[in-house]
């Protein structure tokens, strides 16, 4: 972004896209059209002046604990368990304070102690954690009559929703005693006075001045009893996410995040945070960038500018720590409180009685300070980012729209210029459709069988069999020296392997998309919607931990047999020839130890070769896929289109309308078209502000 646009600019940008909006909408409703679900949640944010930024990641991924961390203030419920329950965001005010609409209309405003409201309100009860009381409270949120001050329902709706197979029996209660317990809660909760609808949070925090930036914190995506599906509903009201993932880097909720249910939208404004595992504390500059470089591996097309490591519990307490004035008072509160003296221990004895160095240690450890930089580099535009790309949005529907009423003049104006040889023409332009329709079929097919990754005389079949075939070369003929190399040399190398394999794998896939893309705007045709394909996660970690664990076991075997050769000739010789023998076996024994690299590398070779087999299976695959969606895509939305252009022009043929009737038409899709152009162009000039 080239600067911070000024707050009156933005305000005046945002009144002409919403009429522009609604202008869409009118037009779109009169063809019995509706603008698409994507634009219409764009336009709800933007008429709240909200830009959401959701946090989301699975159960005990440290989201809200991230989010405390930001505010600098542990205000956000937290629990060892699953704590989250409800969608909370949080906006810029003067002042700390909680906002709850419940289910009947009513609102409470709390500002004294808003953290113990919020831990009643947005976290998981521990009198219900055993049953799915979201799903019971989205039950009796559809149920409410505002009329009657409750929710209403037949005795038969409510054995319905119990007997519903979807609603979770979270810990395998006894029929009797779960259904107990739901009559139990519903019948407390039958007024719908203390289901909370919207939650939200005031709070002084240092992003941004405008309100209309909002930090979310959600549930987790994999959280039980019908509490992940909130998150999921919400992330398509997200203009932005932040994943914070912890555990191993290969996480299967992360891809399938990535490939299906984050929005379009979101993808392109999206940022990867690793959270700190508990059981490692305190990790160097080294291992941090060793785990980014192997998330960037797995997760290309999140982009290395966009994921971070991060510690929020340590820089959560560095703000108490900065209040203390000496290493004494430090040390007194590390005293009162074992688990920070354990989060904190590695950093306190480094500094040896510094403060200073200590704040600096502890900094080093939460690595906050570069994603800190970034949210407050995207806080300062998010209004620009958002109303850009709904200018994006809204001109795209425009065109399509200005290409309709293009392609109804022209009809129009052909009868009204020769209508004697009107009919003749109509019946000329219908026998092209026919020949138009072989081609573009014909022209699918092509498609298919030029990009396709199967076919041998594919071009890109044999340039990804080629790329993958110079790889397992590579893998084939290395050899690792046991008088310079280690286990450590052989996996910083299979690293470097992985990394540069993703990389050409990116790089092709890549290439070939902008193939696809050229192909299709030399034919005059326009791709739908942005059809990705996902390059296959490779991962060392499964391999690397079959193959060490087999190698060291020979290896042991090796040296059990050395061991086991001491017979009566090998003490005789010791005591006759000074315990040469001795020696001659500890030198075999050495040997053997510095075989591990080589013998690691040869129980590897195998395994590596027919995972590169497999990867370039999927990814043909994928090709495939996208190739095929393409196509269907497009010829599905041909062949609509083409349909109601022949209906079009039949009943156009059997229009009896006088020329004066037909020019007043023509003169007022002219109009319509003018207008149309003019929203374009104020789209266009918008996105240029922006």
């Amino acid at each position: 972004m080239r600067y911070k646009m000024d707050y009156k600019e933005l305000e005046a940008h945002r009144t002409v896209l919403l009429d522009l909006y609604r202008s869409l909408s009118e037009t779109l409703s009169k063809e019995g059209d509706e603008i698409p679900g994507s634009i219409k949640r764009r336009q709800k944010n933007i008429a709240a002046k909200k830009f959401l930024l959701a946090i989301v990641g699975e159960v005990k991924a440290g989201k809200s604990t991230f989010i405390n961390a930001l505010l600098k203030e542990e205000i956000l419920p937290v629990d060892t368990q699953q704590a989250t329950s409800e969608i909370v965001e949080i906006y810029h005010s003067d002042k700390t304070e909680v906002q709850v609409t419940f289910t009947n209309c009513t609102t409470k405003v709390v500002k004294d102690d808003p953290k113990l409201f919020l831990k009643k309100i947005a976290s998981v009860n521990e009198e219900y954690r055993d049953i799915p009381f979201v799903q019971i409270n989205r039950f009796l949120m559809k149920k409410y009559r505002k009329e009657k001050g409750k929710a209403v329902f037949e005795k038969g709706e409510l054995e319905d929703f119990i007997s519903d197979p979807e609603l979770e029996n979270i810990h395998k209660l006894d029929d009797t005693e779960f259904r107990g317990k739901i009559c139990d809660y519903i019948k407390k909760n039958i007024a719908c006075d203390a289901i909370p609808k919207e939650v939200t949070l005031g709070y002084p925090h240092k992003f941004s001045e405008f309100k209309h930036f909002r930090i979310v914190d959600t549930p987790g995506i994999n959280a039980i009893g019908g509490i992940e599906n909130q998150t999921k509903k919400f992330i398509n009201k997200a203009d932005a996410v932040i994943y914070l993932h912890k555990g191993p880097l290969e996480s299967t909720a992360l891809r399938t995040a990535l490939e299906n249910e984050l929005p379009e939208k979101v993808k392109e404004h999206i940022i990867l945070v690793l959270t700190h595992k508990k059981e490692k504390f305190y990790l160097g500059e080294d291992e941090i960038k060793k785990i980014l470089r192997q998330a960037e591996m797995l997760y290309p097309e999140i982009g290395s500018d966009n994921i971070f490591f991060v510690d929020s519990l340590t820089e959560l307490h560095l703000e108490e720590f900065n209040k203390r004035k000496t290493m004494d008072e430090i040390q007194n509160t590390l005293d009162k409180n074992p688990e920070i003296m354990e989060l904190t221990a590695a950093c306190f004895y480094k500094a040896q009685g510094d403060k200073y160095a200590f704040i600096k240690l502890l900094e080093a450890q939460s690595n906050f300070k570069e994603i800190r930089k970034r949210i407050e580099r995207d806080v300062q535009n998010s209004a620009s980012i958002q109303m850009k790309n709904f200018a994006s949005a809204i001109k795209e529907e425009y065109e399509v729209l200005e290409n309709k009423i293009r392609r109804g003049i022209e009809p129009l104006r052909m009868k009204y210029q020769d209508p004697q040889s009107f009919a003749s023409d109509i019946q000329k332009q219908q026998d092209e459709t026919e020949t138009m329709t072989s081609d573009y079929h014909e022209f699918t097919s092509e498609l298919r069988n030029e990009f396709s990754p199967r076919d041998m005389n594919s071009r890109y079949y044999q340039e990804i069999d080629q790329k993958v075939k110079s790889f397992i070369g590579k893998i084939n003929t290395k050899v690792f020296d046991p008088n310079k190399h280690n286990e450590k040399t052989v996996q910083s190398y299979l690293e470097k392997f992985y990394q540069d394999f993703g990389d050409t794998m990116n790089k092709f896939v890549d290439s070939l998309k902008a193939d696809f893309q050229r192909r299709i705007a030399d034919k005059n045709v326009e791709a739908q919607s942005d059809y990705s394909i996902t390059v296959p996660i490779m991962s060392l970690g499964s391999i690397w931990d079959a193959a060490f664990n087999a190698t060291q076991s020979k290896i042991n075997t090796q040296l059990d047999e050395v061991e086991k050769s001491k017979d009566f000739e090998y003490y005789l010789g010791n005591l006759l020839f000074f315990g040469i023998p001795y020696f001659i076996k500890k030198g075999e024994k050495k040997e053997i130890r510095k075989s591990l690299p080589q013998q690691l590398w040869m129980e590897m070779q195998s395994p590596i070769v027919n995972q590169l087999v497999i990867h370039q299976t999927q990814l043909q695959e994928n090709i495939d896929q996208l190739i095929n969606n393409f196509c269907n895509h497009y010829q599905s939305k041909f062949n609509e289109d083409l349909r109601k252009q022949k209906q079009y022009m039949e009943k156009l043929k059997k229009d009896e309308r006088t020329n004066e009737e037909l020019k007043k038409e023509i003169s007022t899709l002219e109009a319509e078209k003018k207008t149309i152009y003019d929203n374009i162009q104020n789209c266009i000039r918008i996105k240029g502000d922006l």
